[in-house]
């Protein structure tokens, strides 16, 4: 429904507030432990989280070309926000086609760094 897909946007909005605070908290020890950009595309929308170069950064936009390296994670606000949460595994999510990876596969393998805090 529009009324779930708007929460789940706020949601996914939320999310994306908490990593830009981390970032900014302890964007260099993140950069150290991922060196890499990731991509969402959530709901049609597109948010870089650059854990490669300075301390990091993050910003809302489609990048004008896709970094060297980087892994693009295409999937729907809902599912997205199930899996920064842990109520939807990744791996189960990416196998079922909700959630579609391109680019560099190995660095997808560090999401957990950037949502567990770990």
């Amino acid at each position: 429904s529009a009324s779930a897909k708007g929460a789940a946007g706020n949601a996914a909005e939320l999310v994306f507030t908490e990593i830009e605070n981390r970032i900014k908290n302890e964007g260099a020890a993140l950069v150290e432990q991922v060196n890499g950009i990731f991509i969402f595309v959530v709901d049609g929308e597109t948010y870089v989280v650059d854990l490669k170069n300075g301390s990091g950064s993050f910003s809302k936009g489609k990048p004008a070309e896709e970094p060297e390296g980087s892994v693009t994670l295409t999937v729907g606000g809902e599912d997205f926000v199930e899996i920064v949460t842990g109520a939807l595994d990744a791996q189960a999510a990416w196998g079922s086609g909700k959630l579609q990876l391109s680019g560099n596969m190995m660095l997808a393998m560090k999401l957990q760094v950037l949502f567990n805090g770990n």
